[in-house]
């Protein structure tokens, strides 16, 4: 499994309100509980001690920064751009700056909203004292008169990394072992790796897909569950929810059979559309509901839940998100994959008047699910990985829409063997709101 650090304490703290007790949960929970600046601050710095039990996973890949941020109005969240403010994100070791993001300006970000860093190969390599890191926020306001002057807020953070045990199942079928000297070194000279799942055997591909569509009624459905199997080998659970009408209505958490899901991406067109991945690795194998905590009242939606067997949840098992959204009959996005990898994709596109919507699939897609609702639409759609996945869908009418893609990496390659590349694996269970 992977490492994850979180806020322990304020090492500097001008803010307003709030430090480091309000950003510590271990998954996303309710942005009532945050830290803000006042109005119009001036390089106002937030910073947090993460985790001391981190330890160095002695790779370069899958360090990932994730928080959750907002414009700020006179200690609430703003209603209105204003003159706006900028935040900066950074990693920090002691005092040297890793990585992270400079001067993100929250004028259009009046709703809680995720955002997320990954660090290149150089910045990680530049830690070499995982037990002293931290998290800095500095904000910058826009000056102005006082009744258009903003702040930041934040409510969340999670740092994630590689496991520091990286050993994976595997058997090893013909070997022979030569000592080598008083410290019991060894080499093996001829060997074969067999990728191993949870269940004890070769992952294979899972054909099962069910649908499960409910009609909630009423203007503001009020369910927020949706039955599930996670099945053996699974190391992967994916969630996708899709929101085509009152987007303003945000999904702040989701669990599985009592486990939280950590949000992947997220993205918002004002109140128009909404489009989420949550993940949890490693879940509980088990028949259970998938439930969603709602900001306020529950949206028109609709929530895929995928199976995922063969996924590298002890390095990198996600690939950076690819977002895009515009005004068009022509949803899509274009994410970046590498040979072994599977690529899934989701869009949501806006409730209007008689509005469809359908899958340019060929023969290398596979659609996982396609919603209606209320003339809104959903759909998720995977390919395997090679280069640049282009995904388009088509719809008879113009309107917003919003767009998520996403590769997930195997298991690597055993160091020194052959290796059986272990085929990932979707089962997937959706249910639509009947917007």
């Amino acid at each position: 499994m992977a490492q994850f650090g979180y806020p322990i304490s304020d090492v500097t703290n001008e803010w307003s309100c709030g430090g480091w007790a309000d950003l510590d949960d271990a998954s996303p929970g309710s942005d009532t509980d945050h830290a803000y600046t006042a109005d119009n601050p001036s390089a106002d710095v937030l910073e947090c001690a993460l985790t001391a039990s981190l330890g160095d996973p002695i790779s370069d890949a899958g360090h990932i920064m994730r928080w959750r941020h907002v414009l700020i109005d006179g200690g609430v969240v703003a209603s209105s751009a204003g003159t706006g403010c900028d935040l900066t994100t950074q990693l920090i070791q002691t005092t040297t700056v890793i990585g992270g993001k400079s001067a993100v300006a929250l004028d259009t970000v009046t709703a809680w909203a995720a955002d997320t860093y990954t660090l290149s190969a150089g910045e990680a390599d530049a830690i070499t004292d995982y037990t002293d890191l931290r998290i800095r926020w500095t904000a910058d306001g826009g000056g102005g008169s006082p009744a258009n002057r903003r702040g930041a807020g934040v409510s969340w953070f999670e740092l994630e990394l590689p496991n520091i045990d990286n050993t994976r199942a595997a058997h090893v079928t013909a070997f022979e072992l030569e000592a080598e000297n008083a410290a019991r070194q060894a080499h093996v000279t001829a060997f074969e790796l067999e990728a191993e799942n949870a269940a004890g055997n070769p992952p294979t591909v899972g054909a099962t897909i069910t649908t499960d569509v409910t009609d909630s009624g009423g203007e503001n459905p009020t369910w927020n569950t949706i039955s599930h199997t996670v099945d053996a080998g699974t190391n992967l659970l994916l969630v996708f929810i899709n929101i085509g009408f009152n987007a303003d209505r945000d999904p702040t958490s989701v669990t599985w059979d009592g486990q939280s899901l950590t949000q992947v991406d997220e993205i918002v067109d004002g109140t128009n559309t909404r489009t989420q991945i949550w993940r949890r690795y490693n879940p509980n194998i088990a028949s259970d509901n998938i439930s969603i905590v709602w900001s306020s009242s529950s949206g028109r939606m609709s929530m895929t839940a995928i199976n995922i067997a063969g996924a590298d949840v002890d390095g990198t098992p996600l690939g950076t998100p690819v977002q895009n959204n515009a005004t068009s009959t022509n949803p899509n996005v274009d994410v970046s994959s590498a040979t072994d990898e599977l690529v899934i994709a989701t869009t949501t596109i806006r409730n209007a008047n008689g509005n469809t919507l359908s899958e340019d699939i060929g023969t290398e897609h596979s659609q996982i699910t396609h919603a209606d609702q209320f003339g809104g639409q959903a759909s998720v759609v995977t390919q395997a990985g090679a280069g640049t996945v282009n995904f388009d869908w088509t719809s008879n009418n113009s309107a917003e829409w919003t767009a998520i893609g996403v590769a997930i990496l195997p298991e690597p390659a055993g160091a020194g063997g052959r290796w059986r590349q272990p085929t990932i694996f979707a089962r997937a269970v959706m249910r639509a709101s009947n917007f």
